[in-house]
């Protein structure tokens, strides 16, 4: 079987480990049965993971991927893997978990649902998650509505982003990140996308991540120069999303403007992904 997921940028600034969005740009997994297990990674991990909730014996099966979301860089790449290893598993046992399963059981495995929403369902995703259980509401993105990624050379693992967040935050910044994400699923909702440079702040994850980063500010500073709306951490980073109305300067303009910034990045077009996981 193949199976294709799409890449995600989550928490969208204020949106932290609750919202995310699908991406045009996939891994592919081949799945294939096999004698024994030729690998022990986070697809296969994931497929174990399906077959002890379903209660069901596991099948062995060689995964091979063909893979365009980069690695640690905050797009996703890690629920690519969870969300097919998922669903591969899943069909495999004669799919006797439905969607809403799958979807409670993949944010359980990542441990939060603002990558695995978008990657499974497609388009704009908010998740809150309780004990297990997983309530996703997708939300609408607006026509004209333009994103590019800026990616930098450097990889910064999940791990260490997460380390970089602190433990506690006062009154203040709760509410003054909760008042954004409100804000930020109220413009989506209404197609009122002037709101993003106020509706995507944030002061609970992203000052504390993109001072690792180099470069960051000057590329912030560059997008919103050519016209970006708002420019958001993806993820845990290091990967920037900037956010574009209507139109959104060319490949070529960014090739050249890049050049000399720290961190060697480059950048990408975007379109929103609209579909989320399937089979191929």
């Amino acid at each position: 079987m193949i199976i294709r997921v799409p890449a995600t940028s989550a928490n969208l600034g204020p949106g932290f480990d609750c919202m995310g969005i699908a991406f045009a740009l996939y891994n592919t997994f081949i799945i294939e049965p096999a004698a024994e297990f030729s690998q022990e990674d986070l697809i296969i991990k994931s497929m174990r993971a399906l077959w002890r909730e379903a209660g069901v014996r596991e099948v062995p099966v060689c995964v091979r991927q063909s893979a365009h979301v980069p690695r640690a860089r905050g797009l996703g790449s890690s629920a690519t893997c969870i969300v097919a290893g998922l669903m591969a598993a899943n069909r495999l046992a004669g799919d006797p978990l439905n969607r809403d399963d799958l979807v409670a059981l993949a944010a359980r495995l990542e441990g939060h649902p603002d990558n695995v929403l978008p990657a499974m369902l497609g388009g704009m995703v908010v998740g809150a998650m309780e004990g297990g259980h997983v309530t996703a509401l997708p939300l609408p993105v607006p026509d004209g509505l333009l994103f590019r990624a800026f990616i930098p050379g450097k990889e910064l693992p999940t791990q260490v982003a997460r380390a970089l967040v602190p433990d506690s935050f006062s009154r203040q910044a709760c509410v003054f990140t909760l008042s954004r994400a409100a804000l930020l699923a109220g413009a989506m909702a209404t197609g009122n996308i002037d709101l993003l440079g106020e509706a995507t702040r944030d002061v609970l994850h992203q000052p504390y991540r993109t001072g690792h980063i180099p470069g960051w500010q000057q590329v912030a500073r560059l997008a919103k120069d050519h016209g970006a709306l708002a420019v958001t951490l993806s993820g845990a980073g290091p990967t920037m999303l900037g956010w574009w109305k209507a139109k959104m300067p060319e490949d070529g303009m960014w090739r050249q403007a890049l050049i000399g910034i720290p961190g060697q990045w480059r950048s990408l077009a975007l379109e929103v992904d609209h579909t989320g996981a399937c089979f191929l």
